[in-house]
């Protein structure tokens, strides 16, 4: 029997000024690897020879519903103090990874006129590590 299918995905931010948070406004979330694979080619040969791999860091983008009072995390002062912060991404009953080592690198907020208003924040990343 094959493995059933994950349907949901946890997203917590541990911050010295925001404390732990598991993210209950965040909409989607999407992490990309800067890290790059590439074939190393050589005079006199038809194929490729080898690899290099060249080191990059992960980029997290989430949309994140905006909310009235005091928001469960305000990226605007994690982005205005620089501080390093550290996240997990958990697909609930499968595999967790941890990012030891983020900064929020924007925060734009979108707003239509229908009373939608989100934050779209991009996180920066230096590391992956599976938990």
């Amino acid at each position: 029997m094959a493995n059933a299918v994950a349907t949901q995905a946890r997203v917590t931010v541990s911050s010295a000024s925001q404390g732990n948070v598991r993210l209950r406004r965040c909409k989607s979330s999407k992490v990309s690897d800067g890290a790059k694979t590439q074939a190393v080619t050589a005079m006199g040969e038809d194929d490729p020879v080898g690899f290099i791999d060249s080191p990059g860091a992960q980029t997290i983008s989430l949309e994140v519903y905006q909310e009235q009072g005091r928001p469960e995390i305000d990226y605007y002062r994690l982005k205005a103090t620089r501080e390093i912060f550290s996240m997990t991404r958990e697909i609930v009953g499968g595999l967790r990874y941890q990012y030891p080592a983020c900064r929020v690198s924007t925060v734009e907020p979108d707003d239509d006129d229908e009373g939608k208003h989100m934050l779209s924040v991009e996180i920066i990343a230096l590391s992956q590590k599976p938990l």
